[in-house]
Order: C-alpha cells, then structure tokens, then sequence
C-alpha cells in the first residue's frame, strides 16, 4: 500500500507548512521572472509598434500601419508561448509565461470596440443623451416620472411631496416610491 503524504488544506490546493518552506523561493523567483518577461515583452512590443508608425508616411500606410499594430501584442503572446512550451528551463518558462499573460491582455485590449455602440443604453438622441438623470427606456411613463421625480429629491435634495431626504436625521436617505 502506497504511503499517504501531507495534503495541506482544501484536499491539496493549499500547500503544507513544510512544503511552503521548501518552495518560497523558487517560487518567487520564478514569479519576479514572469513580471519581468512581461515587462520586457511588452518594452519589445512598444518599440516595434513605434517602428511600425514611424516607417508609414502616406495616409494609406498609415492605416495599414494601424491594423498591423493589433497583431503586434499577439507576436509577443505567440512568442511567450513557444518559450513556455519549447524549453525545459523553468526560468525560461516562467519568462514566457509572463510574455504570455501581457501579451494575452493587450491583444485582448487592441481588438475590443473603442466604445459602446450608439443606442447600446437605451437613450435615441443627443438631447435625451443630455438630460440629468438620464431617461430610462421601457418602464413606462408613469413609473419613469417617478422615479425621475425620487432622483430629484434625494439627489438634489428638494423633498418633493415628503418622497425623498438625502438630510434625513437618521442618516439614511428615504425612498418611497408610491
């Protein structure tokens, strides 16, 4: 029969005392790798995007300038890939890793939509856009003046018709909707 080791907690997940005290620090040094392959990937990626924008002078490679830049973090992810899967060096795992992870993160960020779409709130033009609070959409009429006319009395502070005090004595802000 085979002997029973320590666990630690959580049926494994949290190492044991002895098992902490043996792994401390090459743990934390494989962690102090990752930032740093992160941070000297990303370093990498800045100064190839800033290569990429210096070279476009016309405005037609300048806009092929811009789509080639969203692939320039992916390289970096690819690249912290084939370190982490191609070597047997811990170190240099952990170094891919980190390229992995802040690659990862910024490829993420250059591909989603620079804002929301329009009307992606509810609210259908500019002037509605403008009106302090903003109008809800689908409630109804009747239950969006109320809560428009609450708004007004606790946030700015009018008291209209006993609905709302934001100076309430006890603390606490009423609202009462009827």
């Amino acid at each position: 029969m085979a002997k029973k080791g320590k666990k630690g907690g959580l049926g494994g997940l949290i190492a044991s005392g002895s098992d902490i005290k043996k792994n401390i620090g090459p743990r934390a040094i494989n962690g102090a790798i990752r930032i740093g392959g992160g941070f000297i990937g990303n370093m990498a990626g800045s100064k190839i995007k800033k290569m990429i924008k210096d070279k476009a002078v016309t405005a037609t490679e300048k806009i092929a300038a811009e789509k080639k830049l969203k692939f320039v973090d992916m390289g970096t992810t690819i690249a912290g890939f084939a370190l982490d899967i191609f070597s047997n060096n811990e170190m240099v795992r952990s170094f891919g890793q980190g390229m992995q992870v802040v690659g990862g993160i910024s490829t993420v960020n250059s591909f989603m939509p620079a804002a929301a779409p329009n009307n992606a709130n509810g609210v259908n033009n500019q002037s509605q856009q403008n009106q302090v609070p903003p109008p809800m959409s689908g409630l109804g009429s009747d239950l969006e003046s109320k809560i428009a006319a609450e708004w007004d009395a606790v946030v700015n502070q009018n008291n209209v018709n006993g609905m709302g005090d934001a100076n309430a004595t006890d603390g606490n802000a009423s609202i009462v909707m009827s």
